[in-house]
This record gives structure tokens, C-alpha cells and sequence, in this order.
């Protein structure tokens, strides 16, 4: 129940949930009601939150596990999938640990999430399968191996997914701990069976990790060959998984070439030859089934697909490997795509993901794509705004000017985005923007006055929490003129709030912008004296009240005002650091130079 309360009163709650000293997600038995708090509040993480997750996620003791049946690999793949769960739901925080570490999950377990979340669930009935014996192929030539694999299906017997699976580890067991023989005639692996592809290309992955010497022509031309060879069965029987399991292991590795350590114009050159292939086919490969369609996009083929093309053009472009004819190709068949493609949603969604590289290497070619986009009829330009803020976690002033310009930063202010990071992130880019004196409200194109203008209470709500977190920032004096008329029209514009709930949370939190102010000025007095009745509310009163010694210098009576205020109004008296206090109250008598008087003031 606790942990309920806190994750639906999270801006209020949160920092409890974080002070757990035990490890919270070693009870399985609220592991449902932990993952529904970390989904629905992963926009509002910190980084020392985020940070503090990555620790308990690692360190799960899964003592609960005690006693079971399952073998080591079994056991071992559980652990993977359950911490797969607790990533997945942090990828809204769109913080690069967490999407590294579970995309590095998602290759060792490429099975999408059936039930995130969850404890208990009810499926189907499922045929018990047995497992066959221990596989160990270390003994074994590369054709007993690809022997054993087409034995599998000589028979009917396409119903032993355990017996499979067995297979499939063994085989990445073997190509881990014996490379070489996998890799001195490499193309004799085309004639193993097409299901246990994956687990092989995998099983390269991880050696081309960790192998200086690994023999990237030979491998490339391998998987040139698999994929066409697996893409002309797919067309002929209608079955892609083959092909889409393969096409995503080798995705990885295609990947892992174009790295600094491994890039040469050979390399680049295959890859380039293999993404055409497919790139010019057009065809569209399926989606993992999850309900959140940014992270069924994030985690498509089709997206990854893009993406490595994408990735593939910058890294040429940067060492110089591509002529100015051939970039213009390149260029011209990305323009094409813009225009019209099969795949909209995973290409435009790639390409705003990437929108800052490609507008630092070709700024008049994505300056042409971005004017077309704007006038285009339909939602392509959704799909690019949400791959540019999804990833967008660092500003661009280059990108932002583009975007502004073009219109899309009003559009996107204009539109309710489905993601809560993608909705959360357009307010902090133009807040940030704001910050750093670029738009001031005076100014008819502010997009900031654009969020004033708009009414919008959830707007509010955003800029509201995004400056409350600036508590480092000093602002310079050009713009404190700027910020403090933000501050005074966004508090008249939330008093008039409706929602009185909605009214006093949003006051709450306008509390800890206190910490931008360095004087008290009459109008400003006034409206912190308003604030000052819900700071506990929003566990704002610490942050205020060790604030408040600044002014007590040169304005002791409304220092003492305020502080009146803030203690009366949290009769429970929780939220504040006393010592603190204590410092605050000693400053006041100095300027008012009475015991009594100070008491008089605070307390009567």
C-alpha cells in the first residue's frame, strides 16, 4: 500500500521510496506495484535516482528463488528477463545507462515482455516439454554440428522449443569458447539450420567483442549471404522469423565494425552493400508486441535497420570515405525516403533521432528535408519530433533554431504526444531556452510565452518542475529581470487554476524556485507569501526555508513573514532541516536585534 500511495503521489512521495535502505525489489510479492511507480514516474527521475535503480537492479539477491528446480541456464535467463522488466520500465528516462544496459539484456533474451509487471498471470495451456540431454558440441566438427541442427526437423518434430532452446545455447556456448573453429571456414556455417542462425551470429557478436584480430571481410560477406539467402525463403514461403532473428543478431555485429576500433573503408563498404539490399527492397519487418509504441519502435527491426544506415553515413562522412558524388547519392536517396516511404513511423522516427549529427555534418540538406516536413498533410512530422525529443536529452542551439524556425516547435506545443518523456521534453528544451536568456518574453516568437499564452496547467506543471530542479544554476543579472517576470505570471496565471488540488501542488513546487532569487521585492514577497501555505505539500519547505537566510539581512521582517507562514501551514512540522532553521532564526535576531521580537514575529 505504501509504495502505491508513494508512486501515485509521486512529486510529493518520491524521495521516500529512494530512501529504502534495504533493496525493494527483492520483494517479489510488490513487484507489480514498484513496476507500475518506476513506469509512471521514470520522466521525473533523477540522475541520482536513476542511479540508485541501476544499483538495486544489479544487486538482486532473488532469494525468493531458493529451492527451485530450475538448471543453472534456466535459472540464469530468469535473472536476465526479470531484470529486463525493471529497465524497461525506466526507458522513459531516456538516460543512456539505462538504454545501454538494456539493450545489452535484450540481445542475450531478444523475447519480447509478455507480462511486465506481473507476478501471476494465466496463459493457454502449454505442453510440458522435456529437456533432452546436455548438448556439448566442444568435441564436435562444424558438420555434426550443422547435422545435428537439420535433425531437428526431419521428423515432425517442431514442437520441442525446449529441446531447441538447449541447441540454440550450446551453439553460443561453442562459438564463445572455440572461435576458431567457427571461424577458419566460416562460410560452411550457411548450411546450418536457419532457426539456430540467431544464437550463431550471437555467438560471433559476443567473440567480435573482445577480438582484435576478428576476421570482419570474411564474417560480413558471411552474413551477405545468410540474409539473402534467408530473405529469398521468406518470400517463397511467407515466413520471416528466420530472417528477422538473423537480420537483428547481425544488425549488432554490422554495428560493432563501423565502431572506431573497427572501421575501415572495407568494412564500410560491406555494410553499405548488405543495408542496400534491404533498404532498397523496402521490406518491413515486424514489431515486438508491446503496448507503448515508442519502445515497439525503439526496439523494431525496421528502426534498427535506419538507424545503422544513418550511423553508416556519419561515420563515412567523418574519415572522409565517401567522394562528394557519393554523398550526394546517399543524400538523394534519403531525401527520397523522406518523401516516401514504406515505413514512416521507424524511418522518421530514426531520422529525428539523429536530426543533431546530420545537421552538424549537412546543414542545408536537413535544412531543405525540415522545410518540407512541415507542410507535409500528414503525421510523418509526429513520428520525427517524437525520435528527435525522445533521444533529446541534450539541446542543440543549431537544432533548436532549425525546428523553431520551421514551425515544429509550435506545432509540437500545439499536439498531446502519447509518450510522457516525448510531452515532458518539448517543455524542457523551450524552458531551457528560456533560462539562458534567448527568448524573453518581450519577444513575439517566445515559445515560452507561447506556453503562457496557452492555459495550459500540465505546461505549467512542467516548467514549473523543470527550473525547480535548476538548483545550481545562477542566473545572470541581464536575465534575472526576465526570469522573475516568468515567475510572477506563471503564479497569477496558476492561482486562477480551477483544480484547487491542481492550484496548490503546482504553488508548492513554485517554492523551490526561491533558490533563483538573490532580493525580495515587494511584488515578489507577495506571491512567495502565498506560496508559503503549500510548500510542505510538495516537501518544498527544507528548500525554502534554507533559502530564506539570504534576505535576512536585508529584509528581516518579510524573512520572518515567510517563515511564519511556512511553519503554520505544516503543523506537523517534518520538512524542514531544524539546524538549518536554527541558523536562520540566530541571522534574524542579529537584524532585529531582539530575542523577543524575533519570537513576536514568528510565532504570535
Amino acid at each position: 500500500m505504501a509504495v502505491f500511495i508513494i508512486g501515485k503521489r509521486f512529486d510529493e512521495l518520491g524521495d521516500l521510496f529512494f530512501a529504502f535502505e534495504q533493496n525493494p525489489l527483492d520483494n517479489y510479492f510488490i513487484k507489480y506495484e514498484i513496476f507500475a511507480l518506476l513506469k509512471q514516474n521514470s520522466s521525473l527521475l533523477k540522475e541520482s535516482d536513476i542511479q540508485r535503480m541501476v544499483e538495486w537492479i544489479e544487486n538482486q539477491k532473488f532469494e525468493y528463488l531458493k529451492g527451485n528446480e530450475l538448471d543453472d541456464e534456466e535459472l540464469s535467463l530468469y535473472k536476465i528477463n526479470i531484470k529486463k522488466e525493471w529497465l524497461f520500465a525506466l526507458l522513459e528516462t531516456n538516460d543512456n545507462k539505462i538504454v545501454e544496459i538494456y539493450s545489452n539484456y535484450f540481445k542475450l533474451s531478444p523475447a519480447p515482455l509478455a507480462h511486465p509487471g506481473y507476478t501471476f498471470w494465466m496463459d493457454k495451456d502449454q505442453a510440458v516439454i522435456t529437456a533432452i540431454e546436455n548438448l556439448n558440441f566442444t568435441l564436435l566438427k562444424i558438420s555434426g554440428i550443422i547435422d545435428k541442427s537439420n535433425s531437428f526437423f526431419v521428423s515432425g518434430e517442431k514442437s520441442r522449443s525446449r529441446d531447441k532452446i538447449d541447441f540454440s545455447n550450446s551453439i553460443r556456448e561453442d562459438v564463445s569458447a572455440n572461435p576458431d573453429k567457427y571461424l577458419t571456414d566460416v562460410m560452411d556455417l550457411l548450411e546450418l539450420n536457419p532457426t539456430f542462425q540467431y544464437s550463431l551470429l550471437m555467438g560471433l557478436f559476443g567473440v567480435a567483442q573482445n577480438r582484435d584480430d576478428f576476421p570482419w571481410e570474411e564474417v560480413l560477406l558471411y552474413i551477405d549471404a545468410l540474409l539473402k539467402r534467408l530473405d529469398e525463403q521468406a518470400v517463397s514461403d511467407n515466413d520471416t522469423r528466420n530472417l528477422e532473428s538473423a537480420l537483428s543478431a547481425a544488425l549488432n555485429i554490422m554495428e560493432l565494425s563501423l565502431g572506431s576500433r573497427n572501421i575501415s573503408a572495407e568494412n564500410a563498404q560491406a555494410v553499405n552493400k548488405i543495408l542496400t539490399y534491404f533498404l532498397l527492397s523496402e521490406r518491413h519487418f515486424s514489431s515486438p508486441k508491446i503496448n507503448d509504441r515508442i519502445i515497439s519502435t525503439y526496439n523494431s527491426i525496421d528502426f534498427k535497420l535506419y538507424s545503422l544506415w544513418f550511423l553508416w553515413f556519419f561515420r563515412v562522412h567523418h574519415l572522409d570515405l565517401l567522394s562528394d558524388d557519393q554523398k550526394e547519392e546517399v543524400k538523394l536517396e534519403i531525401s527520397q525516403y523522406f518523401e516516401n516511404c514504406r515505413n514512416l513511423n521507424a524511418f522518421h522516427f530514426s531520422f529525428g533521432r539523429f536530426l543533431p549529427n546530420f545537421f552538424s555534418k549537412e546543414p542545408a540538406f536537413v535544412e531543405n528535408l525540415i522545410s518540407k516536413i512541415d507542410g507535409c498533410s500528414d503525421d510523418r512530422w509526429i513520428d520525427f519530433m517524437e525520435g528527435y525529443l525522445f533521444f533529446g536529452s541534450n539541446l542543440y542551439s543549431g537544432t533548436y533554431e532549425l525546428l523553431k524556425r520551421n514551425g515544429l516547435y509550435l506545432k509540437a506545443l500545439n499536439h498531446s504526444f502519447e509518450d510522457d518523456t516525448v510531452e515532458n521534453r518539448k517543455i524542457a528544451h523551450i524552458s531551457l531556452v528560456f533560462l539562458e536568456g534567448e527568448e524573453p518574453l518581450s519577444c513575439d516568437d517566445s515559445l515560452m510565452k507561447s506556453i503562457l499564452d496557452s492555459n495550459n496547467i500540465r505546461y505549467f506543471g512542467e516548467v514549473i518542475k523543470f527550473i525547480g530542479r535548476k538548483q545550481n544554476l545562477r542566473l545572470v543579472e541581464e536575465h534575472f529581470d526576465n526570469f522573475r517576470e516568468l515567475f510572477l505570471t506563471i503564479t497569477q496565471k496558476v492561482e486562477t487554476c480551477q483544480d484547487v488540488e491542481l492550484k496548490k501542488k503546482h504553488l508548492g513546487l513554485l517554492g523551490g524556485w526561491i533558490i533563483l532569487f538573490h532580493d525580495l521585492d515587494n511584488e515578489t514577497f507577495e506571491y512567495f507569501k502565498t506560496i508559503a501555505q503549500y510548500l510542505h505539500l510538495q516537501h518544498k519547505t527544507t528548500t525554502f526555508l534554507n533559502h530564506l537566510i539570504t534576505f535576512a539581512s536585508t529584509h528581516p521582517n518579510e524573512t520572518s513573514q515567510l517563515l511564519k507562514i511556512a511553519l503554520k501551514s505544516d503543523p506537523s512540522n517534518t520538512f524542514y532541516d531544524i539546524e538549518k532553521m536554527l541558523d536562520l532564526i540566530d541571522a534574524l535576531k542579529v537584524s532585529l536585534e531582539s530575542d523577543i521580537l524575533i519570537l513576536s514575529v514568528i510565532f504570535l
